[in-house]
C-alpha cells in the first residue's frame, strides 16, 4: 500500500503551509518519495498530515446522520484510516489519537491502545508520534545522553541536536516495540473496553521504557565504539566525507542490528498490558 493512500490529501497546499519557514525541510523532500524513510524526521509535515486528516474526518462526522450518503461517505473514511494502519505509520498516529478520549463512534477511549497505537506509529518513523511522546520518553533520552561521544554518531550522521533526540526516541520505541510484542494487527484484534490512565498500566509502560532505554545504550555505545572502525573498513577517508546520508545511515543500522545482545524481555509479562476478554458484553470492533 502507498503511503498516505488512506485519504487524498493536498500534497501541495501542504508543502506551501510547511514551507513558510525557509529554512524547513520540507522544502527539500519529495512527494513521490516514501517520506518514513527519511534520516531527517520532520515533525511539522506529520502534524500537516495528522491535521488534514482529523480537519477532513471531523467534517463527515458532524454531518454523517444528514443523509445515507453521508453515512457512507464517515463509513468509508473509518474504513480507509483503519484498514491503512495495517502498514502506514500516519493513520497508526492518528487511530492512537482516536484511543486517546474515545473520539468519533468507531472506538472507545483507552489508555493502553492510545500509548500502543501511537509508541508503533513513532517506532515506524512518525516524527509528529516521536514529538508526542517526548515528555514520556524524556528520562530515557537523558539516560542515555549521559554515555560518551554522542558528537561523533551525530556529525557522522550529519543531524541536528533536536533530529537527534528524536533518532534516539525512535530507537527506544523500536525496542518497545518488541519487547511489548505488537504489530498492527494484534492491536485491532484488542477488545474493546473503556480504560483510563491509571498508576498500574503507567507502572508497566515506565517498565518497558526502562528495558528499552538499557537494550538501547548498549546498542548505541557499540555503535559508537565501532563506527570508527567500521567505516575505515569500507569506506577510505578522502570519500567518507562524500558519503551519502543513506548510505551512513546504513552503516549506522548495520551496525546497530549487529550488536550481539540477548533479548532480555524475561522480566516483562508480553500480555500485562492486554486487556482480558468479557464475554458478557458485545465489543466493538474496527471496521476494516
Amino acid at each position: 500500500m502507498e503511503n498516505n493512500n488512506f485519504i487524498e490529501i493536498n500534497k501541495d497546499k501542504i508543502l506551501e503551509n510547511t514551507n513558510k519557514n525557509k529554512s524547513d525541510i520540507t522544502q527539500n523532500i519529495d512527494y513521490n518519495d516514501d517520506f518514513n524513510q527519511y534520516l531527517t524526521f520532520n515533525v511539522n509535515l506529520y502534524k500537516e498530515l495528522f491535521l488534514e486528516l482529523r480537519k477532513r474526518l471531523d467534517y463527515c462526522f458532524s454531518k454523517k446522520d444528514k443523509s445515507d450518503k453521508d453515512y457512507e461517505e464517515y463509513d468509508e473514511m473509518v474504513f480507509n484510516i483503519t484498514t491503512s494502519a495495517l502498514n502506514d505509520c500516519g493513520a497508526q498516529d492518528f487511530v492512537g489519537y482516536c484511543y486517546k478520549k474515545g473520539f468519533y463512534d468507531f472506538c472507545v477511549s483507552n489508555y493502553e491502545k492510545y500509548m500502543k497505537w501511537t509508541i508503533l506509529a513513532a517506532a515506524n518513523g512518525n516524527a509528529f508520534s516521536l514529538s508526542k511522546l517526548q515528555i514520556f520518553l524524556t528520562t530515557a533520552i537523558d539516560d542515555i545522553l549521559e554515555m560518551d561521544n554522542h558528537d561523533y554518531l551525530i556529525d557522522f550522521l550529519d543531524l541536528s541536536n533536536d533530529n537527534y533526540i528524536l533518532f534516539l526516541s525512535k530507537l527506544i520505541c523500536v525496542e518497545m516495540v518488541k519487547i511489548m510484542d505488537i504489530s498492527p494487527e494484534k492491536l485491532i484484534k484488542l477488545p474493546e473496553k473503556f480504560q483510563e490512565q491509571n498508576e498500574e498500566t503507567q507502572k508497566i509502560f515506565d517498565r518497558i521504557k526502562i528495558e528499552a532505554t538499557n537494550i538501547c545504550k548498549q546498542k548505541i555505545k557499540y555503535c559508537i565504539d565501532g563506527l570508527y572502525e567500521e567505516v575505515q573498513s569500507e569506506l577510505n577517508k578522502e570519500h567518507l566525507t562524500n558519503v551519502n546520508k543513506n548510505d551512513k545511515a546504513e552503516v549506522v543500522q548495520n551496525l546497530i542490528q549487529s550488536n550481539p545482545i540477548e533479548d532480555n524481555n524475561k522480566n516483562i509479562n508480553k500480555d500485562n498490558l492486554n486487556i482480558k476478554n468479557n464475554k458478557d458484553n458485545k465489543k466493538k470492533k474496527f471496521r476494516y
